[in-house]
């Protein structure tokens, strides 16, 4: 089955239009060990919104995460509330199949972590993430995922702005056998504005895919995406980012950038960043690019002490760190760095 599918595809022999999003197996175990874990009753309206949209990778992946979820949660932020959620995936419960409603209620600031971490071999992830963010609110989302490389991923984040709101969004994915984010935004009221800054890295045979489509609706929209990431060994990655500035998107403004870092002659790294313009009075800049890191500055933290791959990893570690930063819990932005540290220097 095919997701994450460009607004306006290309030619078809580029093989960028789409990816493989492959629904859950059903012979694995559901999490927690079969039986559902439910939080308070799902709002009505937003299901039907979420059916309505046009966002998330894929029709029948939102079918699936509908019918057969086995987290269910809905989360009011408010008074500056923070919440933190952990899954972790092990022998026992293998199937992931989780749905949110993310709330932040008008003129609210709130903050929600949500960790991922799959320790059972060939386990798997079905996600709906359905986000709103009322009239002049805040809302500070932090997306962790840890697979293995027998794992994989289908997270779909669907997110509506309303007047003056803000939706900051920390990603950090690292990697597994496959693992497709989608992140879908409305911005539909005046000076609504998102920012999403990603990390990624991906070893092995891994494949991601990164997935942004960022609607401006509302006059004076902002939105930024800011993605940075390193591939070793055969790893692949594809990243594809639309902003489309709909008619009545007056004095809009959208940024995008990807930057990856190529540790390996074998690796493959794809970008196919997409303006769509149906406004006059718009901005927009997107940019992408694919690279070595440079000898001279290899050479130079080599001159302190340091071997080549420790430099190699503190220079790719220095670029995720204005994401890793807006991580407010501080044991888990520790555990990210390590971990890629690691996987960098025994890579």
């Amino acid at each position: 089955m095919r997701g994450n599918t460009l607004p306006q595809l290309t030619w078809r022999w580029t093989k960028v239009n789409d990816v493989e999003a492959p629904l859950t197996d059903e012979t694995m175990t559901p999490y927690p060990n079969g039986s559902a874990r439910h939080g308070e009753a799902l709002d009505p309206g937003l299901e039907e919104a979420l059916r309505n949209s046009p966002h998330g990778i894929s029709k029948l992946l939102l079918e699936e995460n509908e019918q057969h979820a086995n987290v269910r949660r809905r989360v009011v932020l408010k008074n500056g509330r923070s919440e933190e959620m952990k899954v972790v995936l092990d022998t026992d419960s293998t199937a992931l199949i989780d749905r949110y409603q993310v709330i932040c209620e008008a003129g609210q600031r709130g903050e929600l972590l949500l960790e991922v971490v799959a320790l059972a071999e060939a386990a798997q992830r079905n996600a709906v993430i359905q986000i709103v963010a009322r009239p002049d609110s805040t809302l500070r989302l932090m997306l962790v995922q840890r697979l293995n490389e027998t794992s994989g991923a289908n997270v779909s984040v669907i997110v509506q702005v309303e007047k003056g709101a803000r939706v900051e969004v920390a990603h950090v994915d690292l990697g597994g056998r496959f693992s497709n984010f989608h992140y879908g935004c409305d911005l539909i009221g005046k000076g609504a504005e998102t920012d999403i800054s990603t990390v990624y890295l991906a070893d092995g045979d891994e494949k991601l895919d990164l997935f942004y489509n960022v609607r401006h609706i509302g006059e004076n929209t902002r939105s930024e995406i800011q993605v940075n990431g390193a591939l070793l060994d055969r790893a692949h990655k594809s990243f594809r980012g639309t902003l489309d500035f709909l008619e009545g998107a007056c004095g809009a403004e959208g940024n995008e950038e990807e930057y990856a870092v190529l540790l390996s002659d074998q690796v493959h790294s794809i970008a196919v960043p997409l303006l769509l313009c149906h406004e006059d009075d718009v901005m927009g800049n997107h940019a992408a690019s694919a690279g070595r890191i440079d000898e001279e500055m290899l050479f130079y933290i080599m001159s302190r002490g340091f071997g080549r791959k420790e430099a190699a990893s503190l220079i790719v570690e220095a670029r995720m760190t204005p994401t890793l930063d807006r991580i407010s819990n501080e044991s888990v932005r520790e555990e990210v760095r390590r971990q890629i540290h690691e996987r960098i220097v025994q890579g």
